[in-house]
């Protein structure tokens, strides 16, 4: 008699998989089923590029892989949390080739119901400030902002609170960026340049937030997030910034690339930090990206300034060697 197994409570993402058979039993056939979330597709992207195209496609399905009933930081292992900086990392290119309008308000909701035992909201929350935002920007959906203004202000409150606890150093960073000369099971130091990425989003954070204040007549708190903003962009300049060189934390690629997308970076600065930045992956990096799942979102943006960053770019899309797409 044949009998078929099929997992009902679990899923797992794979390239490869192998099949062990204990006992007298014999396997007729496996098949691989695909499960996800019914989106529907709004995006696409097509060019003369096979390299640039797969890189799309693996992208797209990722994305698939990882918003099965909420979005995961990843779909391969059993961790499979939703953690929000992970979200934060992939949700604009999701929005940008998928409808997710009412998905991602039903996570703003999940969100603001979820609590520690002693009832309070988790820590690594900044993206409850982010994600409305974008819901809005692509959307039009100015509720969801008012909705959840108040669990962002408790975002700003529970980020001042540990950052002056603990400091910024120990923020996860720039997650899993390559060539930092450790073990895999060295888990806990895969954040690379903490500090200086934690710094940077948090500016952009607080900005964004004081015209929020202004929006909805918090006056004083608008004043306070505008005098914060400042005083951790003159803390990121103290401790990382490099006059002479005219660039951050000896010209590594997220804290530049980000002091500029996120505005941390005082205007003045930022022509000599995107040369310096090009020149260090020029010269330094031989046009190999060196950056996490937080910074690697920023080079598009911040490279695609001119035609020379346009060329590094290309030059660091299509390497083949690590660390590359």
């Amino acid at each position: 008699e044949i009998e078929v197994y099929e997992p009902r409570f679990t899923y797992h993402c794979f390239r490869y998989a192998r099949i062990k058979m204990d006992g007298v039993a014999q396997l007729i056939s496996a098949q691989k089923i695909t499960i996800g979330t019914d989106f529907i597709p709004t995006g696409s992207f097509k060019c003369n590029d096979t390299m640039l195209e797969r890189m799309y496609d693996n992208a797209m399905r990722s994305i698939e892989t990882n918003l099965l009933v909420y979005p995961s930081d990843c779909a391969v292992r059993d961790e499979r949390t939703p953690c929000l900086m992970d979200s934060f990392a992939y949700e604009e290119f999701a929005l940008r080739n998928f409808d997710l309008h009412s998905y991602y308000r039903l996570w703003m909701k999940n969100c603001k119901e979820q609590r520690d035992p002693n009832g309070n909201h988790p820590v690594w929350i900044g993206d409850i400030i982010n994600l409305p935002l974008l819901l809005e920007r692509y959307f039009g959906d100015g509720d969801i902002v008012e909705e959840m203004y108040p669990y962002m202000k408790t975002a700003v409150r529970k980020c001042i609170e540990t950052y002056e606890k603990n400091g910024f150093d120990r923020t996860f960073g720039d997650w899993c960026a390559p060539n930092l000369g450790i073990r895999l099971s060295d888990y806990n130091k895969y954040a690379g340049t903490p500090a200086e990425t934690g710094l940077c989003a948090f500016i952009w954070q607080l900005r964004k937030m004081s015209k929020l204040a202004v929006r909805f007549n918090d006056t004083d708190l608008a004043e306070e997030y505008s005098r914060l903003e400042n005083h951790y962009r003159n803390e990121l300049y103290r401790r990382f910034f490099d006059d002479k060189e005219g660039c951050f934390s000896g010209g590594k690629q997220t804290p530049n690339l980000m002091s500029i997308a996120c505005g941390a970076a005082a205007v003045d600065d930022i022509p000599r930090i995107y040369e310096a930045l090009k020149k260090h992956i020029r010269e330094v990096d031989n046009s190999h990206l060196d950056t996490g799942i937080i910074g690697t979102r920023y080079l598009i943006d911040v490279l695609s300034r001119d035609s020379e960053g346009m060329d590094i770019l290309y030059d660091i899309l299509h390497k083949t060697d690590y660390p590359s797409f």
